[in-house]
């Protein structure tokens, strides 16, 4: 007696047999057919290597971010006119910063209206503060004097010695006068009549980089070698 044959639905069969069911079907298709069809049912396997070119990429990214250490943070209120390429090279250069995974970081983009930050301003430089990203402040006397009495800058006599201290352009022992530094001048741009320079209280001023060099050493020799442009 012959056999029959017996009819299945899809539904019935196993993962094997659904596997080579689709691949005997995706080659009974034309070329053009075969690529449409993949796109259509097969998306994932199809995006799968860029999904992992990405993620390798993005992987590489994190892991030198982790590996990154940035040694030096400094923002600058209105700095739009400011060379900051310029600033951060003579800064790594001044300061021996060779280490592939230490860099110095300026942020000129903090806009002060009639002396006081905007509303995006206040709510960007409030979550940096917050979060210890940020060393130095480069700004005007209104900025200054609003979070100097909220206790946000350390006390320069923690930084300089009481003899460079008695040679500076000091404001209250909390912030430098540097309006008329040449680097000010010539490269920051501001068009506020006084600037000042703080360091931000809440830093860790004992903390080393990648080289064993402390914050404190970093604001000081930026401030000597790169504002006053000492040699």
């Amino acid at each position: 007696m012959k056999e029959e044959k017996v009819h299945r639905y899809e539904s019935d069969l196993t993962p094997k047999e659904k596997r080579q069911m689709e691949i005997e079907k995706i080659k009974s298709l034309p070329f053009p057919k075969k690529v449409e069809h993949m796109w259509t049912y097969h998306k994932l396997i199809l995006a799968s290597p860029i999904i992992l070119v990405a993620l390798i990429v993005l992987g590489h990214g994190w892991i030198q971010n982790i590996r990154t250490d940035q040694v030096l943070s400094i923002a600058i209120t209105n700095g739009f006119e400011a060379d900051i390429e310029w600033l951060a090279n003579v800064t790594e250069e001044r300061l021996n910063i060779d280490n592939p995974f230490s860099e110095v970081m300026v942020d000129p983009n903090f806009i002060t209206i009639d002396g006081e930050f905007d509303m995006n301003s206040i709510q960007k430089f409030t979550v940096i503060v917050a979060a210890g990203g940020m060393d130095i402040l480069i700004s005007n006397p209104s900025i200054y004097e609003l979070y100097r009495d909220q206790g946000l800058f350390w006390n320069l006599n923690e930084i300089f010695s009481e003899e460079e201290l008695s040679a500076l352009n000091l404001v209250d022992n909390y912030a430098i006068e540097i309006t008329h530094y040449p680097t000010v001048v010539e490269r920051l741009n501001l068009f506020y009549d006084t600037v000042y320079f703080m360091v931000i209280s809440n830093i860790v001023l004992d903390e080393e980089n990648h080289d064993g060099v402390t914050k404190r050493e970093l604001i000081r020799d930026f401030y000597y070698y790169v504002i006053a442009g000492n040699p």
